[in-house]
């Protein structure tokens, strides 16, 4: 695992992903399992639900609410990037954007719902950078917006401690599938 990572991150630093704004977190020798799992039942990670998609589909452009587990201890931030997998340019690093939300310490927290093309986030919620999607305004989030061609949205999350002395560290990470559109 550690090794992939290591050689996509090689790979992003030399194709100029980090162009994005998308911090690379270094996987620390150990990265730990997060659990994850949506609060609202309308998200099941099947399809996704009128409320998650964006508004050119005519959905209410919301991002699910997540419940977050076993964050270990020395992370600073949870990390979520949105991803469309049925685009390549937005398929990785928060092609959708990304946003952070510091733990303070706790081993499980909510990250709340977020509107979509908005700088205005629930408090706590911060930006780690715009999504990459040109064409739709910006913000930190765009909704799943693929019209129905059946792509699958995935959230990559991460808890990190995002300064240090060894730079950006990832201690754990899952990914949760949020549907298709």
């Amino acid at each position: 695992m550690k090794i992939l990572v290591g050689m996509i991150c090689g790979v992003c630093l030399l194709a100029g992903c980090a162009g994005t704004g998308a911090i690379i977190y270094t996987p620390t020798e150990t990265v730990a399992e997060l659990q994850v799992s949506f609060v609202d039942s309308s998200w099941d990670g099947t399809t996704i639900p009128v409320s998650g998609i964006c508004k050119e589909g005519r959905g209410g452009g919301r991002s699910p609410s997540m419940r977050i587990g076993g964050i270990p201890s020395g992370a600073d931030a949870i990390v979520v990037e949105f991803n469309d997998t049925g685009r390549p340019y937005l398929a990785e690093y928060g092609g959708h954007g990304a946003i952070w939300m510091a733990t303070g310490g706790a081993t499980e927290l909510v990250i709340p719902s977020v509107q979509e093309r908005s700088s205005e986030l629930p408090a706590g919620v911060h930006m780690e950078h715009a999504h990459m999607a040109e064409g739709f305004g910006p913000g930190a989030y765009l909704a799943p917006c693929s019209l129905g061609m059946g792509h699958l949205y995935v959230a990559h999350i991460m808890a990190v401690r995002r300064q240090g002395p060894e730079g950006p560290l990832l201690l754990a990470e899952a990914s949760l599938p949020l549907g298709l559109y």
